[in-house]
């Protein structure tokens, strides 16, 4: 989908550009069954951790932009902005919240999240 702007040299010479296959999606596995958007969440911001990046904008194409404004909730400061494509933000479905692929447990906290420390390199 973002094959053109991966390609643009102008748009490569103002910025650095990184595509994060969330969970379930392309070559990606998980060695739980059953995952949500704050997990996958919380996988992109390791991956930005272990590549060094402390600072970003995400953008988040349909299911990606629940993940994008969930990976913003979690490290403000490392994401600084958000760009949601084709999500419907206003609207989570029964099923959805029943499965829990929206909506963090209100009891517990997600599993990891990138150490503070990285964040302020």
């Amino acid at each position: 989908m973002y094959r053109p702007q991966f390609a643009s040299d102008e748009l490569a010479s103002r910025m650095n550009l990184l595509a994060i296959e969330p969970y379930g999606h392309g070559a990606t596995r998980s060695r739980y069954r059953h995952f949500t958007y704050w997990d996958s969440a919380i996988a992109a911001l390791q991956v930005m951790e272990a590549l060094g990046i402390d600072m970003a904008f995400a953008l988040g194409t349909s299911q990606g932009g629940w993940i994008a404004t969930r990976m913003a909730l979690l490290d403000p400061d490392t994401i600084r902005g958000i760009v949601v494509v084709g999500t419907s933000m206003d609207y989570e479905s029964q099923a959805s919240m029943e499965r829990g692929a929206g909506t963090a447990p209100a009891s517990a906290p997600p599993r990891s999240t990138p150490s503070s420390s990285a964040r302020r390199r």
